[in-house]
Order: C-alpha cells, then sequence, then structure tokens
C-alpha cells in the first residue's frame, strides 16, 4: 500500500483518520510526501512522523524527485518474472477522431460492455482509457482518446490538457483507428488528425462510422471514396472499413486488418532480398540525377520497424529527386505490402 499526502498542507485529518485505517494492515504500507522538491522543504516531513510510518519517502511527482527511492524499496515485494519468459508484446490501438463521432461507442462495441460513457454531447471523453481485450487467443490494448477539436476551438484547462493527452497516447501507440463521420463527411480537422497521425509515423486505418445510416444511398460509397482519395492523398495506402460501431459485423472486418497493420508495423526485410529488389527496379528505371549519369547501382538496408525505416546510400545523396523517391517506395509497397503503414526512406551518401 502506497500512502500519498500533500507535504505542503501538512497532516490533515483525513490523513491522520488514513493512518488509523492503515494500521491494521498487514501488508506493507509505505508513506510517500508529495510536492517536496527542494532540500529546503524537507523539515516540512516532521508532521509525518507523528503518524507512526515505519519509513517516510519524500517525493516530488511532478519533478521525478525521491521517486527511484521509493521503488527500490517497493522491489523487494514484487513477485519475480520467470527465467527465460519471453515477455509478451502486446499491440497498442489508440481509437483517435473528432468529438462525437463514434469512439466511445466502438470501444464499448469492442469491450462488450457499457464501460465508457457515451453521449451526444462532444468532448464526454477527457482523459485516454485503456481497456484490454483479448479476441480468439490474442490481446490488445485499446486507448479511447478525447476528441480533437481546431485549436482555435480548444478550450483552457481541462480541455487543452485533454487534447495533450490524446496526442501522447497516439504516440505510444502502434495504430490509430481514425474514426470518420459517414453522415457528415470528411472534414478539414480529420484531415489535421491525420497528418498527426502520419508524422507521428504510427499505422492507420480509417473506420468510417455511422454508415448504417446511408444504407438507401446508392451514391454515397463512391462519393465517399473520392473525397477521401481528395483529403487523404498522402493516405493512399491506409485501408478504409465502412460500417458502424454498433453491428457486430463492422468489428468482424475491422480486426482482421488491424492485425494486418500490426504485422506490417514490425516487419523485417532482408537485405539481400532488398537489395536485389532494388537493383531490379534500377534496371527497369534507373536513377537519373541532376547533371549526373543515371545510377544503376546503389545499397538499402532497413534499419528501424515501428515504423519501417530504409537506408538508401547513394553517390551524390541530395541530387536524388524526391519522385524516384516516391517511386520507390511504391513499389516496395507492392512487393512487400506494408498495408496502413507510413515507411520512411533516408538517404545517405556512400
Amino acid at each position: 500500500v502506497i500512502a500519498v499526502m500533500d507535504g505542503r498542507v501538512g497532516v490533515s485529518p483525513l490523513d491522520a483518520d488514513l493512518a488509523k485505517l492503515l494500521r491494521p494492515v498487514t501488508k506493507p504500507v509505505f508513506l510517500a510526501v508529495n510536492k517536496i522538491d527542494t532540500p529546503q522543504a524537507e523539515p516540512l516531513l516532521s508532521d509525518f512522523y507523528k503518524l507512526g510510518a515505519k519509513a517516510i519517502f519524500p517525493i516530488s511527482a511532478e519533478g521525478g524527485l525521491g521517486v527511484d527511492e521509493l521503488l527500490e524499496a517497493l522491489l523487494p515485494y514484487l513477485p519475480q518474472a520467470p527465467e527465460n519468459q519471453v515477455q509478451e508484446e502486446i499491440p497498442r490501438i489508440a481509437v483517435v477522431g473528432r468529438p462525437n463521432v463514434g469512439k466511445s461507442t466502438l470501444v464499448n462495441a469492442i469491450l462488450g460492455e457499457q464501460r465508457l460513457i457515451v453521449s451526444d454531447i462532444p468532448g464526454t471523453t477527457r482523459d485516454p482509457i485503456d481497456s484490454m481485450v483479448s479476441l480468439h487467443g490474442r490481446r490488445y490494448i485499446f486507448t479511447d482518446t478525447a476528441g480533437l477539436r481546431r485549436r482555435g476551438r480548444i478550450e483552457r484547462g481541462i480541455e487543452g490538457y485533454s487534447v495533450v493527452r490524446a496526442i501522447r497516447a497516439l504516440g505510444r501507440s502502434d495504430v490509430a483507428v481514425l474514426v470518420l463521420d459517414g453522415v457528415e463527411g470528411v472534414t478539414e480537422q480529420d484531415t489535421k488528425i491525420a497528418g498527426l497521425i502520419s508524422k507521428q509515423g504510427r499505422g492507420c486505418i480509417i473506420l468510417v462510422n455511422k454508415w448504417d445510416l446511408r444504407a438507401g444511398d446508392r451514391e454515397a460509397y463512391p462519393t465517399y471514396n473520392l473525397e477521401l482519395s481528395r483529403r487523404f492523398p498522402f493516405f493512399a495506402y491506409v485501408p478504409v472499413v465502412f460500417g458502424a460501431a454498433v453491428q457486430p459485423e463492422t468489428l468482424t472486418r475491422l480486426f482482421p486488418k488491424i492485425d494486418q497493420v500490426v504485422a506490417d508495423f514490425s516487419k523485417r526485410i532482408q537485405t539481400r532480398k532488398l537489395n536485389l529488389f532494388v537493383q531490379e527496379l534500377l534496371e527497369k528505371n534507373p536513377m537519373t540525377l541532376v547533371r549526373g549519369n543515371p545510377k544503376k547501382s546503389v545499397f538499402i538496408t532497413q534499419v528501424a520497424t515501428k515504423p519501417p525505416t530504409f537506408a538508401l546510400f547513394v553517390k551524390s545523396a541530395p541530387k536524388v529527386p524526391a519522385s524516384y523517391l516516391r517511386y520507390l517506395e511504391k513499389s516496395i509497397r507492392t512487393e512487400y505490402g506494408f498495408e496502413g503503414i507510413p515507411l520512411r526512406i533516408l538517404l545517405r551518401s556512400q
């Protein structure tokens, strides 16, 4: 048990009552006195010794001071991991989008329970909420995030803090499910959120939600696809699922896409195979540099995953045209997949 108390306020009546409740507890109790930011603040600890704690840990949760000492004291009481145990990597899926597009409804449908508050009022979800999901023997962590509004409409205080937390949750995820409103169509804010996903190098799947409301409209599907192509030209590699979060068949089509994107996010291609493939591309379409002879030999290797990153070694690297890099990226996708995954190609001089 870790009892956290406010060092600046001192021992309050509630702190004293908490200490009485913890005295009969047989489990180890650690008293952490927070907001002790500097050595000058340590005299504030004197009041807390009267609570009868065996050890008091002055900490600063905001600055991280004293946290290491607290963790070292906790370590002997934590269960030891079995030797040679391979830790399972659980994919993290962030559900992102504008307010009120159905993010929490989707996560509730995946969980099979009404765990998250759903309302027609935009901004109901404030903090990212992690939920463990098991399906067909595989585990996932889904994160429902706060709706991301235009910067000018974000209120200071709680909403601004929620947006920052949502962006951080996206950054630590493997894949983002971008939820769009099938009735309202694609907006400028949707485009900005998609750009944020691309900038952070996350895998992505687009879910066009509330599609059941347009079931009788024959022109809806081609019109919406055209709008996606116009608004998201940089997301041509991202799979799109049309459906409704409240319909089970939508999840049946969504999860195979998630599994594929998660697998491609950590995919690694052997250097030998990659160079043989690129050499074939050069023979078909040589890399012509500005004021130089066509390059017929380069070296390429994959240097990272999550997202897949490639280093292309070539003489006069700054002169390689951007159009050829786009051609190379498109060719790699055609040959090796990488559905829903941004690829990064770094130029390096030989």
